[in-house]
């Protein structure tokens, strides 16, 4: 999926991956949707409200990126295993995401 194809996701997901990736982009790095939501478009299934990306930056700039685009909340508890989770929004206006960081080959 490429930016060009987030007109497939809610309105709301698609802006936020969108501003995510301008993010990443703009700082270097690779951004991929990836999980459920991908899942489900093939399947042609309900997508679900959360979103998980991979990623190439260390958990410690994704959660700098992550802040500097306005999550509500990051939280850091499978940081040691490359994990960084996200809320944007509040109340039903709210979407959660986890983004793992991928090494590159």
């Amino acid at each position: 999926m490429t930016r060009t194809d987030l007109h497939i996701l809610a309105a709301e997901q698609a802006a936020l991956s969108d501003r995510l990736a301008a993010a990443f982009t703009a700082a270097g790095e690779e951004l991929y949707l990836v999980g459920g939501i991908v899942r489900n478009l093939l399947l042609g299934s309900e997508l679900p409200a959360d979103l998980d990306f991979a990623t190439s930056a260390e958990p410690a700039r994704t959660r700098k990126l992550l802040e500097s685009v306005s999550a509500s909340s990051v939280y850091l508890v499978g940081e040691r295993f490359g994990t960084v989770g996200a809320i944007f929004g509040d109340g039903d206006d709210r979407h959660a995401l986890v983004m793992r960081h991928v090494a590159p080959d």
